[in-house]
């Protein structure tokens, strides 16, 4: 799942932050997978309460393009592509980073 945040991340040139998903969950109440990432990603590079880890955003394109060339995978999926088209209220939560969706939607954030 890639959110739209980082697509603007890698055109702006600037550093990209993977958040622990225990801390988001403690922090906000719910899980990770159920936040909008685009929509909270300031607010929680912001939070010392939850642990992160920067690393440049255009070099974790570079690098996932590369594998995937030469493998096939990961498969991707645009998470907030996804939400846009979805005609259901709610979000649509993956639970898993190989993009296999749980089936639930969810009212939260």
């Amino acid at each position: 799942m890639i959110p739209d945040i980082t697509f603007e991340l890698a055109k702006n040139d600037e550093d990209m932050y993977l958040f622990s998903p225990y801390d988001v969950e403690r922090v906000y109440g719910v899980p990770f997978g159920e936040i909008s990432v685009s929509d909270k990603y300031r607010e929680m590079v912001d939070d010392g309460r939850i642990r992160k880890q920067k690393i440049k955003a255009r070099a974790f394109f570079q690098t996932l393009a590369e594998i995937q060339f030469e493998s096939g995978y990961p498969y991707i999926m645009f998470e907030d592509t996804v939400n846009a088209a979805n005609p259901i209220a709610g979000r649509i939560t993956m639970k898993s980073l190989l993009g296999n969706s749980s089936g639930q939607r969810s009212q939260h954030l």
